[in-house]
């Protein structure tokens, strides 16, 4: 679990703080779009950890807290993969701005996935530890 929440930290510092060139204003905009997005979702990594936690400690081996349990880590590798994968944007400064902008529509639309995953595997996660308890 350390090592998960110092990944997730090390990957976020990375994307965050190793901005490419953004000199074109509509590659900003999307940018910071894309940004946003992943910014207002990052935070729920935690939410993700504790919920799996909680669930594993009812110690119900069901196949529907399987399945929750299953679902919350696939949001979370999702998360993580979409960070690998976004930090290749910093190798297109010598791409054409349509290959950029390209890149950036289709990002913003695998990181509002991830988000609607995540959402998604924390809300089914929270119902049922609220029939638990």
């Amino acid at each position: 679990m350390k090592i998960n929440l110092q990944l997730v930290l090390l990957l976020t510092i990375f994307v965050c703080a190793c901005k490419p060139d953004l000199s074109n204003p509509k590659i900003e905009e999307l940018y910071k779009e894309v940004m946003v997005i992943h910014d207002e979702v990052m935070p729920d990594i935690s939410t993700i950890h504790k919920l799996k936690k909680r669930i594993r400690k009812l110690g119900d081996n069901s196949t529907v807290s399987l399945e929750l349990i299953k679902n919350l880590d696939v949001a979370d590798e999702s998360m993580m993969s979409w960070m690998a994968d976004f930090g290749k944007f910093r190798s297109m400064d010598k791409a054409k701005d349509e290959e950029k902008i390209t890149y950036l529509n289709k990002e913003k639309e695998k990181i509002s996935e991830v988000s609607k995953m995540m959402k998604q595997a924390i809300t089914e996660g929270t119902n049922y530890l609220s029939t638990k308890n």
